[in-house]
């Protein structure tokens, strides 16, 4: 009897041992993937401002360096990986995406004869930025 209670101790400690390595193996790659974050600002006159790697949601969201975009611009969008701004000359369309491309298309999606004004992912790989407004 002791020898069965034994067993399925050592079944217990095992089953408890793979669900924790499962456990912690399933939520690295999700905190990886949230490590910085980015942000677009939009303005009147074709004002904008894109920026990226803030070391958390809350320093994206209260970024305050929109010297470039003036006083009038409002946040439009946070993103995790990668963000776009569209802009068809007279409206903006930001749209975030797990790419640069899937960012892109889902700006040009919602805006009709628009083009790609800016484009980032928090990675580090470069998109596009124009710098002129518009």
């Amino acid at each position: 009897m002791s020898l069965s209670t034994f067993g399925k101790r050592a079944a217990m400690a095992a089953a408890t041992a793979a669900l924790t390595a499962g456990l912690t193996t399933g939520l690295a790659p999700t905190a990886q993937a949230a490590d910085q974050w980015g942000g677009i600002a939009t303005g009147p006159g074709g004002a904008w401002q894109l920026w990226w790697g803030k070391n958390s949601r809350v320093e994206a969201a209260y970024f305050g360096n929109w010297a470039r975009c003036g006083a009038d611009c409002k946040r439009v969008l946070l993103f995790a990986q990668c963000g776009a701004l569209a802009f068809n000359g007279g409206a903006f369309s930001p749209a975030e995406g797990g790419t640069q491309q899937d960012a892109e298309e889902a700006a040009l999606n919602d805006l009709p004869g628009g083009w790609i004004i800016a484009s980032r992912c928090n990675d580090g790989s470069y998109g596009q930025i124009n710098w002129q407004n518009y």
